[in-house]
């Protein structure tokens, strides 16, 4: 069974760190796993243990927070497993000089660092030549990479991201409906054929790539239906209010428990629609290639099931 990964800090006096993923090494040169995943690998299996020879070791006499994420470009990874670490060193006072990231290629990673204080002068980016050694690494587990985020996660996005802004629901986005049209996998098939049947009962319909975190804050905070197939966009129910209706849109090949999780922490009326027969869930025995057949297959909306979904929610 999945379950939560504790959360704590250590403070690893000349730890290192390594390559574009941001391996941790601990100073008798053990692969700290807990802090250096790679998906789909066992820790015997982790890239750092197929290379020759690692690059000349770099010393910074500074304290350094590992906050590496190897899916850190994904907006829910970067979220609830980078940010939430950050938020997890600052409630505890730990005292950093430096923040060690993976390479940062989305808006909201600048956008959400700013917003916490995390200056560009204290910013170090992995890449393949890393080889880095503090004077203490500060490292933390991923938080929320199997799904099951902690409560204390969603308020300290609430508090960060929502709750020190003074922005007003909005009017325009009271019932809403969140497209993947522009993602690469898990498109709605029949999209348009859901989004002219939910046009016609209010619905606004949306793509969220190219919208800052206090733009989407704003949408699921003014929101009292949302309904949207499975994706990054709902990472944004951590900013929704108590008791807003959710239906989630699944491929029978890909059913997660991570939104219902969230939808629990902050008191949202959650539902679910698999559209299609379930199939057997994902196992550390699945291999690489059913795996990602899993994960990136399309969603086809059952149209008389989908109706009878949102009549019995109460969406008229």
């Amino acid at each position: 069974m999945v379950k939560p990964r504790p959360h704590y800090i250590v403070a690893m006096p000349m730890g290192r760190v390594w390559g574009g993923t941001g391996a941790v090494i601990s100073p008798d040169n053990k692969l700290i796993w807990d802090a250096s995943h790679e998906i789909m690998k066992e820790p015997h299996e982790h890239s750092l243990f197929s290379q020759k020879e690692l690059p000349q070791v770099h010393f910074i006499p500074e304290n350094l927070a590992v906050l590496t994420h190897m899916e850190g470009f994904s907006y829910y990874f970067w979220m609830f497993d980078v940010l939430a670490r950050i938020g997890l060193l600052h409630r505890n006072g730990m005292q950093i000089d430096k923040y060690v990231f993976t390479p940062m290629k989305r808006s909201f990673q600048e956008e959400t660092l700013t917003e916490l204080g995390v200056s560009m002068e204290n910013r170090i980016i992995c890449d393949k030549h890393t080889h880095i050694q503090g004077l203490e690494l500060i490292v933390t587990p991923l938080v929320a990479d199997t799904g099951m985020t902690p409560k204390w996660v969603c308020d300290f996005l609430r508090a960060e991201f929502l709750q020190k802004r003074e922005g007003k629901p909005s009017l325009d986005y009271k019932r809403v409906y969140i497209s993947r049209a522009d993602a690469k996998r898990r498109q709605v098939t029949n999209e348009l054929e859901v989004m002219d049947y939910l046009k016609s009962r209010g619905f606004a319909c949306l793509l969220l790539d190219g919208l800052t975190v206090a733009e989407q804050a704003q949408i699921f905070s003014s929101a009292d239906i949302i309904i949207a197939p499975h994706g990054a966009g709902l990472t944004n129910l951590v900013f929704s209010k108590p008791r807003t209706k959710v239906i989630e849109l699944f491929s029978p090949l890909w059913v997660r428990h991570t939104y219902w999780w969230i939808s629990q922490h902050v008191d949202l009326d959650y539902d679910r629609l698999v559209c299609g027969r379930p199939m057997l869930p994902i196992t550390p025995s699945t291999s690489l290639k059913e795996f990602l057949c899993a994960l990136e297959a399309d969603i086809t909306v059952d149209m008389k099931k989908f109706k009878k979904k949102l009549r019995s929610a109460g969406i008229t």
